[in-house]
């Protein structure tokens, strides 16, 4: 059951295939009868022309020819000026987008030269403070030590006559 229904799948799809080939065959058929049609009325005109009248046709194909390419080659001139325009304008463009994006790094770099001056004073004042710290908790440290030794009755006691000369003994 299984092979007669491929062979007839495979049957509808060759069908398929042929009538596509023969649309496209009739649509090819029907152009050329367009276009044979169109020759044989040229050919009808031209078998009934003289020499003179043929000469005639010839040079004016000749002169449509000529200004056909003359619009062609000044058309490709069009193109060409359209094209440089529009790179310049793009050239353009770009250089103002380039100039734009200078000015905006400009402002960056001078805001991060800002940003970095601050840092830097930041850096100089958290030294002073740590130097103030370190000076203060010295200070803290004596009168620290100093409370202590109050505390168990030392006092530092200076007799009068430490600092005077006639008590000192002699020197010599």
């Amino acid at each position: 059951m299984n092979t007669l229904s491929g062979d007839l799948d495979a049957a509808k799809r060759r069908l398929a295939e042929q009538d596509a080939g023969r649309v496209h065959l009739e649509s090819a058929l029907q152009e050329a009868r367009a276009r044979m049609g169109v020759l044989q009325e040229e050919l009808e005109r031209v078998r009934g022309m003289d020499i003179a009248q043929r000469a005639a046709e010839v040079e004016r194909l000749r002169a449509e020819i000529s200004e056909l390419e003359r619009q062609r080659e000044a058309l490709v001139g069009e193109r060409e000026e359209e094209a440089a325009r529009a790179d310049a304008a793009l050239a353009e463009k770009a250089e103002r987008a380039m100039l734009a994006l200078q000015a905006q790094l400009d402002g960056k770099l001078a805001e991060l030269d800002e940003v970095m001056a601050r840092v830097q004073a930041a850096q100089e004042r958290l030294t002073q403070v740590q130097a103030e710290v370190v000076q203060g908790e010295r200070r803290i440290v004596r009168t620290e030590e100093t409370a202590m030794l109050q505390e168990v009755g030392v006092y530092a006691y200076r007799h009068p006559a430490r600092g005077r000369r006639c008590l000192q003994g002699p020197t010599g």
